[in-house]
């Protein structure tokens, strides 16, 4: 069994070589000429610097001072270049590791745009997609290539000592090789500790950072402020930077444990080789200079099997780390696609729809029948936690239903490219994020910008006044974090700009989810009656706590516990005792007692 498992740990490792080096060959094949070279000057060094020592002694025992000199002339000359080619080797390659973390940071961040977002959001996927940025900033891809390099040296460079040690007594040589398996039974128990110890820390690393970005990120200042939470994040933050230190803590203990030993067996064993050769200088058997080459042949033969072993060991151990990134790579994308794109006008159907978050006992969404129609508005309303926003993102694809279908122009949503299926929805949930870029890329969301769709969108959200006042107009940056020229928007300015961004796409269907909460009801009304008249043609779904701008609306959805509870116009649903009814007249009775906007009838 142990046998089999070892097996197949060398065929994942030689998989994640194979992975590594095709895409290492592709984005950056000159690596592999680097790799060559450094071989090649790492076997024949230490070669050279075994046998020129000897040559010294030999002519200097002869008298020939001549040779000697020439011979430390090229001992000299020998360390000088290695250093120069290593040193420069090791700057070069360097250049390559930065090209090659770009290049898979782009690939993970390319594969986690494709992912079911319903399956980005459970924490398995979190952790793997943790793990594969884990690997990527500890630069394991790198150091797999580094290490099954350094493997390549060591195995080359004991197969040349052993030319040096071939006269040798075979118990000694025999000796020598018994160094083979105390590395490696040392190097196998520790790499399973650190690795155990990495599975176990990645938890606590995420909420480590997650605490520590909520102490440091300005967005999160005021709050904390106040309500004096600063001391109560900073001892999480020392809880769990303690967890990972008494990980670490235990991994060291087991490793000095471990490989104590080995240390112990390597030098007995090194000292027996010498005792041997003492003796044979003693007795006349070798010579000064065959005990010098004699000795830095066994000392490097020793030191090359210590890191044939590190080596091997390490390119296992470090395949488990990039097995996790080929893990991540191959989390399935959103369901099969047929590449199915619908025409439009698009008519989208709920067909007894239900959705179930992972680990939750009741729906979100229950057995939900509707049609949604081109050019329509509609407005989606509910108390909190009626499952108005999870209707929104199985109507945009982010998530797919638990039972039942959606359908657009009687297509299985399920059959059809997300990605064109997205691109006729105009989005706006109530997180959406300002970019640290310029006012027009934040519209745009692309590089490619319209000069005159951006002023459009800008005068429509009433903009202008703003622009005007920026530094750089429109080119100005949206964050001060992003660039000391930036400027910050309010929360309302904010929201103008995000539905300007929606605007600005110019898709078939407009869905704003509660993208006003900043603003007043009052402003709130007022921006809908402007959004209505901007958007005609269009298809508008938009989610509001409040219900004046409902009444511009062709038709409400009403979310009741996850359930449609009714549907109709405003005016069809307050001439009946409706569920809706009830919560307009309670808001508005809110309103009216603190002479806010009238949602009068």
């Amino acid at each position: 069994m142990e046998i089999m498992n070892a097996l197949n740990k060398i065929k994942k490792s030689l998989g994640c070589i194979d992975f590594i080096a095709s895409e290492i060959w592709m984005n950056a094949n000159r690596y592999f000429a680097l790799i060559i070279l450094s071989i090649v000057v790492g076997v024949s060094v230490p070669l050279i610097l075994i046998q020129i020592p000897g040559s010294i002694i030999d002519c200097l025992m002869t008298g020939n001072i001549r040779a000697a000199l020439g011979l430390a002339f090229a001992l000299c000359a020998t360390i000088f270049v290695n250093g120069m080619l290593t040193d420069g080797i090791k700057r070069y390659k360097l250049l390559f590791e930065e090209k090659l973390k770009g290049h898979f940071i782009e690939k993970v961040g390319a594969h986690l745009m494709k992912i079911d977002y319903q399956r980005l959001e459970t924490p398995e996927t979190l952790n793997e997609y943790q793990f594969a940025i884990t690997c990527i900033d500890e630069k394991r891809i790198t150091k797999i290539v580094d290490e099954f390099e350094k493997t390549c040296i060591s195995f080359s460079t004991m197969l040349g000592v052993m030319f040096f040690l071939r006269e040798l007594n075979g118990i000694v040589i025999a000796l020598l090789m018994l160094m083979i398996v105390a590395n490696v039974l040392g190097e196998i128990f520790r790499m399973r500790h650190v690795y155990e110890r990495h599975k176990m820390e990645i938890p606590a690393k995420r909420q480590l950072l997650y605490a520590r970005n909520e102490l440091i990120k300005k967005e999160y200042a005021k709050e904390i402020r106040l309500f004096g939470l600063s001391d109560y994040i900073t001892r999480k933050v020392e809880l769990y930077a303690q967890e990972i230190c008494d990980l670490w803590k235990n991994t060291a203990i087991k490793s000095i444990k471990t490989v104590g030993w080995t240390y112990i067996l390597q030098g007995i064993q090194l000292s027996i080789v010498y005792i041997y050769l003492v003796q044979n200088v003693i007795n006349g058997v070798i010579s000064i200079a065959d005990f010098v080459v004699y000795s830095a042949a066994a000392t490097t033969f020793g030191i090359s099997i210590s890191h044939l072993v590190n080596s091997l060991v390490s390119v296992v151990d470090t395949s488990k780390y990039v097995q996790n990134l080929c893990d991540f790579l191959n989390v399935p994308l959103s369901y099969d696609r047929q590449n199915n794109v619908p025409e439009e006008p698009l008519t989208i159907r709920f067909e007894d729809v239900s959705f179930r978050y992972p680990n939750r006992k009741e729906d979100a969404v229950s057995h939900v029948n509707l049609t949604i129609k081109p050019g329509v508005k509609y407005a989606v309303v509910g108390e909190n936690g009626a499952g108005k926003t999870t209707f929104i993102k199985l109507l945009t694809g982010f998530y797919r239903p638990s039972s039942g279908k959606i359908t657009v122009n009687g297509i299985d949503l399920n059959t059809i490219d997300i990605d064109r299926y997205s691109e006729h929805f105009a989005t706006v949930f109530q997180d959406f994020h300002v970019l640290g870029f310029g006012l027009d890329e934040n519209i745009s969301m692309c590089s490619n910008i319209d000069a005159e769709r951006i002023q459009r969108a800008i005068d429509a959200m009433g903009l202008e006044d703003i622009v005007a006042h920026l530094p750089e107009k429109e080119k100005t940056c949206m964050s001060t974090a992003y660039s000391p020229a930036g400027v910050e928007l309010s929360g309302g300015q904010k929201q103008k700009l995000a539905i300007a961004r929606a605007l600005y796409r110019n898709a078939s269907y407009i869905v704003l989810d509660e993208p006003t909460a900043a603003l007043s009801p009052q402003n709130e009304f007022e921006l809908y009656q402007t959004f209505h008249k901007i958007s005609r043609n269009k298809g508008v779904i938009f989610i509001s706590h409040r219900f004046a701008s409902c009444r511009l609306c062709d038709e409400i959805f009403v979310f009741a516990k996850g359930t449609l509870a009714e549907h109709g116009s405003h005016n069809k649903l307050m001439a009946m005792n409706s569920h809706y009814k009830r919560l307009f007249e309670q808001q508005a009775k809110l309103y009216a007692e603190h002479g806010k906007v009238s949602v009068s009838t």
